[in-house]
C-alpha cells in the first residue's frame, strides 16, 4: 500500500519551473543591462558637456579680468555696457571645441566694479553648441589703488602739529615717491591748521623750505579724499574673505600692540562698527541721531612693530609708540599719532562725527614721521593687489542662457 505522503514529497517535474523563473529573472536583468548601456553613455556625455560648458564660461570670467587690466575696454555711457567683443554678442572660440561669450556692464561705482555674465557651450560629436552654463560675477578693483592722495596727511577738519615730528612729500627727502601727479602739500586741512613750538618740520612738493603757507594748505577751500558707501562695502567684503575683518563688541576696546600684534602679513585691516553701520553724525549734519562713541569701529596701534597693509578705521585711529606703518591709513573720523614711529604712504582722516581734531605729536616731545610715498599707499606697500579680481560672495553659477 502507497503511503499518501509519498506524492507531497516528490520532487520529479521541479526543474522546469525553477528553470523558467531563472529564465524570467535572467530576461529582467538582460533588459536592464541593456537599457543602461543605452543610457549611461548619454549621461556621461551630457555631465562632461556640462563641465566642459562650465569651464568655458570660468575661461570667460579669466577673460574679462585679462580685458580690464589690458584690453581697456570702452563702456557706453548711457547704457554702462562694453563694447565688442565684451558686449555678450560675440562669441570666443577655444581651441579644440567651444565657446563663450562675456558680457561686461559698469556697476555701482564704474572705476572699482564691473558686473560680468560670461555663458559657455561645449561642443556634441555633430559639432553643435550645447549644455550652456552661465557665471554671473562681480569684478572689483580696491578702491584705494585708484587714489592719488594729494598730501601726505589730509584732515577734514582742523589739524595741531608739534613735538619734533617730520611730515614730508618733497621728494628731496628720503623714501618720498610721487605717482603721475605730485601732491599739492605736505598736509592739508579744510579747517584750521594749528602749530606748537618750532621743532616740527613740513614738507611740499615744490622745495626744501619748510613750513610755508604752500607746504601746508588750510581752509575750506581744500578738500579731502572719502571713501563712499559702496566702496566702504567692497573692502568690508575684502577683509572679511581675507580674515582681517574686526567688528567691535559692545564695550570692546579694539587695539594692537607688541602682545596682540597687527594682523600678520599685512593686506586689509578693517575695523567696523558694533552694527557693521556707517557713522552718522546727527544733527545739524543729518536727520538721524548720532552714532555714540561706544559704537564706532576705533583702533589703536601701538609699541614696536613693522606692518605693511591698509587700515580702515570706522571711526578713530590712534598710532603711537615706534611703530612703522607702510601703506594708507583711512580713519572715518579723527587720526592722532605720537612717539617716535613712522607712516610711509598717506593718512586720511574724514572726521566724520565733527568731533575734536586730528593730530601729530600736539605734545612737545614725540618724533613722528610721516613720508608721502603714492605707490606705497596704492598697494599698501606691495600687500594688496591693485588689479581686477572676483569680488568675495558675488559668484554665482546657473545653466541656460543668458538672458541680457
Amino acid at each position: 500500500m502507497t503511503s499518501p505522503w509519498r506524492s507531497l514529497l516528490d520532487q520529479r517535474g521541479i526543474a522546469l519551473p525553477t528553470a523558467l523563473v531563472c529564465m524570467i529573472l535572467l530576461m529582467g536583468l538582460t533588459v536592464a543591462f541593456t537599457s543602461l548601456a543605452t543610457t549611461e553613455p548619454v549621461i556621461a556625455r551630457n555631465h562632461t558637456m556640462s563641465a566642459q560648458a562650465r569651464a568655458l564660461a570660468e575661461s570667460g570670467v579669466e577673460r574679462a579680468i585679462w580685458a580690464m587690466a589690458n584690453a581697456a575696454p570702452t563702456f557706453d555711457v548711457a547704457t554702462g555696457v562694453a563694447g565688442s567683443p565684451y558686449n555678450g554678442a560675440s562669441q570666443l572660440t577655444v581651441p579644440g571645441g567651444g565657446v563663450f561669450t562675456v558680457r561686461m556692464v559698469n556697476g555701482a561705482d564704474p572705476n572699482t566694479e564691473k558686473l560680468v555674465t560670461t555663458v559657455g557651450w561645449a561642443q556634441d560629436n555633430a559639432g553643435q553648441l550645447s549644455a550652456p552654463r552661465r557665471i554671473q560675477v562681480t569684478l572689483t578693483k580696491p578702491p584705494l589703488t585708484l587714489m592719488t592722495p594729494p598730501c601726505a596727511l589730509c584732515v577734514a577738519g582742523n589739524l595741531d602739529i608739534g613735538g619734533n615730528s617730520t611730515i614730508t612729500s618733497w621728494t628731496g627727502s628720503s623714501g618720498v615717491a610721487h605717482c603721475a601727479s605730485a601732491p599739492t602739500g605736505g598736509t592739508t586741512s579744510t579747517g584750521d591748521t594749528t602749530t606748537t613750538g618750532n621743532a616740527y618740520a613740513v614738507y611740499g612738493p615744490g622745495d626744501a623750505a619748510a613750513n610755508q603757507a604752500e607746504d601746508m594748505p588750510e581752509g575750506p577751500t581744500n578738500t579731502v579724499p572719502t571713501l563712499t558707501s559702496t566702496e566702504l562695502d567692497t573692502l568690508r567684503a575684502l577683509a572679511k574673505s581675507s580674515g582681517t575683518y574686526r567688528q567691535r563688541q559692545a564695550g570692546e576696546s579694539i587695539s594692537y600692540d607688541n602682545s596682540h600684534l597687527l594682523p600678520a602679513g599685512g593686506g586689509i585691516l578693517f575695523v567696523d562698527t558694533v552694527t557693521g553701520e556707517d557713522l552718522d553724525p546727527g544733527p545739524p549734519y543729518s536727520s538721524g541721531t548720532a552714532t555714540p562713541s561706544s559704537e564706532w569701529g576705533s583702533v589703536s596701534i601701538s609699541g614696536n612693530q613693522t606692518w605693511s597693509g591698509w587700515i580702515i578705521a570706522m571711526g578713530d585711529v590712534d598710532v603711537s609708540g615706534t611703530v612703522s606703518l607702510t601703506g594708507a591709513i583711512y580713519a572715518r573720523n579723527d587720526f592722532s599719532f605720537n612717539g617716535n614711529g613712522t607712516i610711509t604712504g598717506a593718512v586720511l582722516a574724514e572726521n566724520t562725527m565733527k568731533t575734536v581734531q586730528s593730530s601729530v605729536d600736539s605734545s612737545t616731545s614725540g618724533n613722528s614721521r610721516i613720508v608721502y610715498d603714492c605707490p606705497s599707499f596704492q598697494s599698501g606697500g606691495g600687500t594688496v593687489s591693485t588689479k581686477w579680481t572676483v569680488k568675495p560672495g558675488t559668484f554665482v553659477e546657473t545653466s541656460g542662457r543668458a538672458s541680457y
